[in-house]
């Protein structure tokens, strides 16, 4: 019986010739490494604007995987901040929205909410995506994001404002 070439062994003589490059990450281990303590080593406040920095910064094939790393080191660190981290990402590289926002609920899944609270008030192209990764991500939830998306935009076209607990009042 004569044997077939298989897939497998094509591919393996195309990289062994060189016509292949064998690295597969467009960023190495040190520059994710450099990249993740550059996010984690700036100021809460300041965190979605050095993630913007970082993604517009890396060139066009690398910045899908800038910006999943800076996300995910921002909301391991910073899981409140989760909203902020990945708008930002977002609007850096927003062909990236899908792997971006699901690297962030990958690592925090209880932020989804907050998440999708936070895209509501953008009320754009950016915002619409993020809302949609989230509920493919969580179909089961679509209906809690669904009533949180309505109170937000119902309080931002009425322009009700909740006022704080009594114990926040002076």
């Amino acid at each position: 019986m004569k044997s077939k070439r298989t897939g497998v062994g094509v591919l393996a003589a195309v990289v062994a010739a060189g016509w292949i490059p064998v690295r597969l990450c467009a960023l190495d281990a040190a520059e994710l490494e450099a990249l993740s303590r550059s996010v984690t080593s700036a100021r809460v406040p300041e965190v979605p604007a050095v993630i913007a920095a970082l993604v517009t910064s890396a060139a066009p094939k690398d910045r899908t995987e800038a910006a999943t790393t800076a996300v995910v080191a921002a909301v391991r660190l910073h899981p409140a901040a989760i909203g902020a981290c990945v708008l930002a990402a977002v609007r850096a590289a927003p062909d990236s929205a899908e792997p971006i926002v699901v690297a962030a609920l990958d690592i925090a899944p209880g932020g989804a909410l907050a998440l999708v609270s936070v895209a509501a008030e953008l009320e754009d192209d950016i915002g619409d995506r993020v809302i949609e990764v989230a509920e493919r991500r969580f179909p089961n939830r679509a209906a809690s994001f669904e009533r949180e998306i309505a109170v937000v935009r119902t309080r931002r076209l009425t322009g009700v404002t909740v006022p704080p607990p009594a114990a926040a009042r002076p």
